[in-house]
């Protein structure tokens, strides 16, 4: 149950979610003739799709998630290096390989790490949403991934019983037992560092956060060459990629709030 909890709550109380709700409520509101219950959820589904949509409101959201944790100074040494899952897919017909989706940041990043000599061994962690059972646990199809990236197969041990963070930090503590490993860099998307170090360290797990894919980030010296005014507004138009990330961002808060609830963290 509270498996379900942790994937059902965040995914709930989306801005999508939450219109859709409101137009339903609307619809209903109308049909008995309560017009002005029907006008107040019109005009607050809106509200929510015209604020979530907007670069500007995406970028307050994920920001302080990403700020968070980013390294001062150059990475330490340790004696691992711990990549969370939720990046890949399986190759299935007609997907001729591992899919690499949102997040495969972790990956590319990790074995950077592995190269410069960061850690001697690469633990990946994740087993898969339990429906998906017929397919090989993620930490295999990561492994593939990386030794595609060149990180010998002798360099990667694999946890892949986890299916969410909480259970990425159980499940990879007994691995680090195991093999006598003592401190970790954690590599994970900046927006979820902050509740899965959280979680790393409530399992007293000693973690260094190594935060990567990072959405809000801008090159700087690389701006278009036009006006203030100009970029201000663009950063007010609502469009379906902003809503997107400021999904996520709520997610994200709405995670660290029931994995407080249920003493995860």
């Amino acid at each position: 149950m509270l498996f379900f909890l942790s994937k059902f709550l965040p995914v709930v109380f989306s801005p999508l979610d939450l219109v859709c709700i409101l137009i339903v409520l609307s619809m209903i509101a109308q049909i008995r003739h309560r017009s002005r219950i029907a006008m107040a959820s019109s005009l607050t589904a809106l509200s929510i799709l015209l604020l979530m949509g907007t670069p500007m409101i995406e970028h307050v959201l994920l920001s302080p998630l990403e700020t968070r944790y980013v390294p001062s100074g150059v990475l330490p040494r340790v004696d691992a290096i711990v990549v969370l899952g939720g990046v890949t897919a399986p190759a299935f017909p007609p997907q001729p390989t591992v899919h690499l989706g949102c997040g495969g940041d972790r990956l590319t990043y990790a074995a950077e790490l592995y190269r410069e000599h960061k850690a001697p061994v690469v633990v990946l962690s994740g087993q898969g949403m339990p429906w998906n059972k017929s397919f090989p646990p993620e930490s295999a199809q990561m492994a593939e991934i990386l030794k595609l990236r060149g990180v010998p197969g002798s360099a990667i041990l694999q946890e892949s019983l986890s299916h969410n963070t909480h259970e990425n930090a159980a499940y990879v503590k007994k691995v680090l037992l195991a093999h006598k490993i003592g401190s970790v860099l954690l590599v994970t998307s900046a927006s979820v560092m902050p509740r899965a170090l959280a979680v790393f360290r409530h399992e007293g797990i000693d973690t260094i956060p190594a935060p990567t894919d990072f959405i809000t980030a801008e090159p700087m010296g690389l701006r278009e060459p036009i006006s203030q005014m100009e970029v201000t507004t663009l950063r007010l138009l609502p469009d379906s990629d902003s809503l997107d990330k400021s999904s996520w961002a709520l997610r994200q808060y709405a995670g660290l709030v029931v994995y407080r609830l249920v003493g995860w963290i």
